[in-house]
């Protein structure tokens, strides 16, 4: 019963154009952010970790908006959640916590690479006594749906983790000389400018490397950069101008 309402729900979203679902999925990020501030810096971190692992899942999906006329990949707005996140840390943490977290979300990633590589290296069940034929052509299915999820993972974990480290460390510095620089004033001036160019940089980066460098079907530079650069870094701006007032709003839920 509730795969079929799930279902039914996946099926009459999907009727509606792809904007109102990448909102939905803000406006879970937004409430599970300031849930996260509320319960403190673990919990920060937890998020963090978890986003970036399933928006690495995402990422493997396409969606077309009405507002761009190319395809944009999937998970962009999760993804852009955890640079939020980052300077959230640094805000109320400072930036020490902000690096830390970053290497907790490189760690989550890691271990989810190694355990669904471990998991695929398990053979799987053969045609003996109580194994049913349909069983066995189960798991066959489940077993190919894995793979096709999480072998591509290997590269992306590489694109991933190389362009994420680096642009979280730019993120993080640059948030935090922005506000030394003002003097701790235009909250809004340092979140929206660091987040926009390691935003930026992280899809650039990301993308050339998944894409092209590392792909074993490397696509043209032109369909990487308006796919996934250019696309993806329209929906971040958004995202990022969306996530200011959740900035501001943190200030109400962190226990100082």
């Amino acid at each position: 019963m509730i795969d079929q309402n799930l279902s039914i729900f996946i099926y009459w979203l999907q009727g509606y154009p792809a904007e109102i679902a990448s909102l939905l999925t803000f406006i879970v990020c937004a409430i599970s952010i300031l849930g996260a501030c509320r319960f403190g810096y673990g919990a920060l971190c937890a998020y963090n970790a978890l986003a970036i692992v399933v928006a690495n899942i995402q990422v493997l999906r396409l969606g077309s908006y009405f507002s761009t006329p190319e395809s944009v990949a999937l998970g962009t707005v999760l993804f852009a959640t955890t640079y939020l996140v980052s300077d959230i840390i640094t805000e109320h943490y400072g930036v020490k916590a902000a690096r830390q977290a970053m290497i907790i979300g490189f760690t989550a990633q890691l271990l989810t690479t190694c355990w669904m590589v471990l998991c695929l290296a398990h053979p799987g069940v053969a045609y003996t006594s109580g194994i049913t034929t349909e069983l066995v052509k189960e798991q066959e299915n489940i077993f190919k749906s894995i793979w096709l999820i999480f072998m591509p993972s290997a590269r992306f974990f590489v694109a991933s983790i190389l362009s994420y480290v680096a642009t979280q460390l730019i993120d993080i510095s640059l948030y935090q000389w922005i506000r030394e620089k003002t003097n701790n004033r235009y909250l809004w001036l340092r979140q929206n400018v660091s987040l926009f160019i390691s935003g930026f940089l992280d899809n650039m980066l990301f993308s050339i490397l998944a894409w092209i460098v590392l792909s074993p079907t490397p696509l043209s530079l032109r369909t990487v950069i308006i796919t996934y650069v250019l696309a993806g870094c329209i929906v971040r701006i958004v995202v990022n101008v969306m996530g200011t007032p959740i900035l501001y709003w943190s200030y109400r839920f962190v226990h100082k």
